[in-house]
C-alpha cells in the first residue's frame, strides 16, 4: 500500500541553508514549537507571511532580531533555501517592524510576564557588561533597560517620549506639533515636563472618539490651532482625574477663583469651571460656561450640590 512521505513542516537554519528539523515539537503549535526550542513567547516575533496554500508558511525570530530560530512549512515541503526564505520576506526589516509602539508593546509583555532577562537582551540587543540590577542603554531600539534581579522590570525610550507620541509624531506630524508647541509654550526651560505633556496630550488624541473629528473639539481649541485632548477626555467621557495632575496638566492655564464651597477648590480652565474636593482632592464637578464666565451647565457629575 501507498504511504505518502510527509516532512515534520519544521526547518532550522544550518551551515548551508536549512535542514528539517526531526526533533520535540511541542503539540506542533506556534508556541509549542517555540516552547520546545526553548524560547518563551515573549522571546520570539514571527508575522504569518504566508496562507495554509504557501510552502513557507511562518517564520521565528529571535526578538529585536533578524536571527532564524526555525520556519514552519506545509507538510509536503523537503527542502528550502534562502532564496525562498528572501522571497517570502521581500522588503521586510527588523527596522521597520519594530516601530515605537511594538518595542514598546514587546517589552511591556515581557515585563508583565517575567520572561525578558539581562542574559537575552544582553545577546539580541549586543549591549555589552550588562548585570542583573540596573540600567543599561540599548543604542539598537534607542531604550533604556531597568533590570532587578536578572529580569527586565521597566524602559523609557531616550527621546523621553513614550510610544504613542512617537507613533503620532510618525504618522500624525501636524497633530504631534500643535500638542508638542502648546507643551513647550507652557515649560519651555523644563523639557521633562514638556514631554510628559506631550505624553499624555499624545494617549489622549489615541483615545477619543474621531480625533480632530470630535464633536467637543471647538470647546477645549488652543491658540495655535490644536485643542487640549486631554481634558476633552476628562470633561466628556469621564477620565478620572485629581486636581494636582489637573495643576499640572494645565499648568500656566486655569485661574483659581473662589469656590464659596467649604473644603472644595474650584478652578477655571478654558470655558469650564472644575471643582475639586480638597480634602482628597477629587473631581467633583465641570461646568461649561456661558459667554459672560457665569455658570451655563452642569455637564458632570450628576450628583448633588456640593
Amino acid at each position: 500500500m501507498f504511504n505518502k512521505r510527509t516532512s515534520t513542516g519544521i526547518f532550522i537554519p544550518a551551515k548551508n541553508g536549512f535542514v528539517q528539523y526531526n526533533g520535540e515539537s511541542g503539540d506542533g503549535s506556534i508556541n509549542g514549537v517555540t516552547s520546545a526550542f526553548g524560547y518563551q513567547y515573549e522571546q520570539v516575533y514571527g508575522p504569518i507571511f504566508g496562507d495554509p496554500s504557501d510552502k513557507i508558511r511562518y517564520i521565528c525570530f529571535e526578538l529585536f532580531t533578524r536571527n532564524i530560530v526555525y520556519v514552519l512549512t506545509s507538510k509536503d515541503t523537503f527542502h528550502i533555501t534562502e532564496k525562498d526564505i528572501k522571497k517570502v520576506l521581500g522588503d521586510f526589516t527588523v527596522t521597520k517592524y519594530f516601530d515605537p509602539r511594538t518595542i514598546a508593546e514587546s517589552l511591556t509583555s515581557g515585563i508583565d510576564n517575567r520572561n525578558l532577562s539581562a542574559e537575552f537582551l544582553a545577546k539580541v540587543l549586543r549591549i555589552n557588561d550588562v548585570s542583573n540590577n540596573g540600567m543599561f542603554y540599548s543604542q539598537k531600539i534607542d531604550t533604556y533597560l531597568y533590570f532587578t534581579d536578572g529580569l527586565l522590570t521597566d524602559f523609557h525610550f531616550d527621546d523621553g517620549l513614550f510610544a504613542g507620541a512617537k507613533s503620532l509624531r510618525q504618522f500624525n506630524r501636524t497633530v504631534f506639533n500643535w500638542i508638542a508647541d502648546e507643551a513647550y509654550k507652557y515649560w519651555p526651560s523644563d523639557p521633562f515636563q514638556a514631554k510628559k505633556e506631550i505624553n499624555i496630550q499624545s494617549e489622549a488624541w489615541a483615545n477619543i472618539p474621531g480625533g480632530f473629528g470630535n464633536e467637543y473639539i471647538s470647546l477645549h481649541k488652543t491658540g495655535n490651532g490644536g485643542a487640549n485632548l486631554h481634558m476633552i477626555r476628562i470633561c466628556h467621557y469621564g477620565y478620572p482625574i485629581i486636581l494636582d495632575e489637573f495643576k499640572e496638566i494645565n499648568y500656566g492655564r486655569y485661574a483659581q477663583v473662589e469656590s464659596g464651597i467649604v473644603n472644595h477648590q474650584e478652578v477655571v480652565c478654558g470655558m469650564f469651571s472644575f471643582i475639586f474636593n480638597e480634602v482628597d482632592g477629587e473631581l467633583v464637578r465641570i461646568v461649561l460656561l456661558g459667554n459672560n464666565g457665569q455658570y451655563h451647565k452642569v455637564i458632570f457629575p450628576e450628583l448633588a450640590d456640593v
